[in-house]
């Protein structure tokens, strides 16, 4: 039974015709055709909408396919690219705009042959990079994505411009930071070097604090200090630190610094000179280089900084330095601090042989001799030794200035001063007590040996021969009186008068002898 076909409107609504079997037949090819075209719009679509540019090479290695946004993508002219063209023609007219190589294009045509994938860059005249891969299809040819990475690759320049950058910063301070930490330790060690030596006594505290800091504060370096002796004549090896011991004497003509009058350091110019007063030997393979500091106080060259440096260290290692010239320029602050604790020294010992010292003959004084005795009875007492004094002083002295005036007065007591230097030594404390007067303190003596030692003063005095200008000098005597430390006489004071005394008892007793 065949079914009845719908009628009127309502076969109409249904794509149904009333016309008969010929007109329901192409309906039904319309309505099978409309799928496939609405397919091929959606996926036109989608390729032309894509930011990348498509292209699609055929088998035969001509293009089969590309998209709208191709042109775009590569800056392409409409007669550039067409469907049907030969790929090697394409390729021909990239080389001819300067945006591939011949040889770039002959590794695209290998691996195109090859049926590989592969992906290059292409530098377009405007300054735009393309990314370009390339993929086998399974029917042959291939196909070809372009994508502009030209704001990706300058994101990629700029963050790693940003990371050099920010590596700099990061040396740059590391290595800021590590000046800072050097210089502070630098600051650290020059003031534990000044808090040092400003607490010294003695120059021969100086000299030791000096060995103990340098050899510490310049790691790998020997080095010398040489002062400036009294005379000025020459400069005396003070102290050493390393394995090279100082020499005695230096003279200033010997040192370039000393000569110019500022630091001088061998082993860094074309031109230089070895210091006289350097071993050739000490600029040879395990000492390349040295340099010498005058060491100025108050304006006055008062000594020389000399400092030698190992090979290694002169090349590269150079400990808490930087460089060479980093470890001269704290040497330099090193040899301030050094000047001016000598001068303080220097000072103080001047001021302090001032305080002690007579200015005529250059004895001891009574207030040094006093502090002196005082110091040296505790000693006696607690270790049971013996002590003795020698008091005495010239016969008929004023006599002697008025007939020959006080100049040739003050001649006798320097030539009695310099005798006593002769005949004792620096622990036998020898004094201008006064006057004419002067007295000798013999440590660890008894009054028998005094008495003796008192008697070969005595004899030298009588035989003394003075000259003052042209003139020869009466002969002069002494009269000595001898004291030792006793259970009754403890004290300076008793000491001093029980010597004196017996110095009187010699001058009734006829001058030029000796009593205790």
């Amino acid at each position: 039974m065949t079914k009845a076909q719908p009628s009127g409107r309502r076969a109409a609504k249904c794509g149904y015709r009333a016309t008969g079997n010929g007109a329901r037949a192409r309906v039904s090819k319309q309505k099978a055709a409309r799928p496939a075209v609405r397919q091929d719009f959606v996926r036109d679509a989608i390729i032309n909408s894509m930011e990348q540019g498509i292209l699609v090479w055929g088998p035969d290695d001509t293009c089969a396919f590309f998209n709208e946004r191709l042109h775009h993508v590569l800056e392409l002219r409409d007669s550039d690219l067409a469907v049907g063209m030969d790929r090697k023609e394409f390729v021909r007219r990239c080389e001819g705009r300067g945006e591939q190589t011949s040889k770039s294009a002959e590794e695209i045509t290998e691996a195109t042959e090859r049926g590989e994938s592969f992906s290059f860059e292409r530098y377009l005249r405007s300054g735009r990079t393309v990314a370009i891969t390339a993929r086998p299809l399974p029917q042959g040819g291939h196909v070809v994505t372009f994508t502009d990475v030209t704001e990706t690759r300058k994101l990629v320049l700029e963050l790693e411009e940003a990371k050099q950058a920010a590596e700099i910063a990061r040396t740059q301070s590391q290595s800021a930071l590590t000046t800072e930490k050097r210089r502070q330790q630098q600051i650290h060690n020059l003031s534990r070097l000044g808090e040092w030596l400003q607490s010294c006594k003695s120059l021969d505290e100086l000299y030791d604090v000096v060995t103990a800091h340098m050899l510490r504060m310049l790691p790998g370096t020997t080095g010398e200090l040489y002062i400036y002796s009294n005379s000025r004549d020459v400069l005396d090896g003070a102290c050493h630190w390393g394995d090279v011991p100082a020499l005695d004497h230096i003279h200033a003509d010997d040192c370039w610094s000393l000569r110019r009058g500022r630091s001088y350091i061998y082993g860094t110019d074309d031109v230089e000179f070895v210091c006289g007063h350097v071993d050739e030997q000490d600029c040879s393979d395990s000492w390349k280089g040295y340099f010498c500091i005058p060491i100025v106080a108050h304006g006055d060259t008062v000594g020389l900084l000399h400092v030698k440096m190992k090979a290694h260290e002169r090349e590269q290692d150079f400990g808490e330095f930087a460089s060479i010239h980093d470890m001269r320029a704290f040497a330099i602050q090193c040899a301030e601090q050094i000047s001016l604790a000598v001068a303080n020294v220097k000072l103080r010992d001047q001021l302090r042989d001032q305080s002690i010292r007579d200015p005529l003959t250059g004895l001891f004084n009574r207030r040094y001799l006093l502090e002196a005795l005082r110091s040296e009875i505790g000693r006696s007492v607690k270790k049971d030794k013996p002590l003795s004094i020698i008091s005495f002083d010239a016969d008929h002295f004023k006599r002697f200035n008025d007939n020959h005036g006080h100049d040739a007065g003050d001649a006798v007591l320097r030539s009695l001063g310099e005798l006593l230097r002769k005949h004792f030594s620096a622990d036998e404390v020898n004094c201008r007590f006064g006057g004419e007067e002067f007295v000798v303190m013999l440590p660890e003596t008894d009054l028998d040996t005094a008495r003796k030692r008192a008697e070969e003063l005595r004899a030298s005095v009588e035989g003394l021969k003075l000259r003052y200008g042209e003139h020869t000098l009466p002969s002069i005597s002494i009269s000595i009186g001898v004291a030792s430390l006793t259970d009754e006489c403890c004290d300076p004071q008793s000491l001093i008068a029980t010597a004196d005394a017996a110095m009187y008892k010699a001058k009734d007793d006829g001058r030029n002898c000796v009593k205790a």
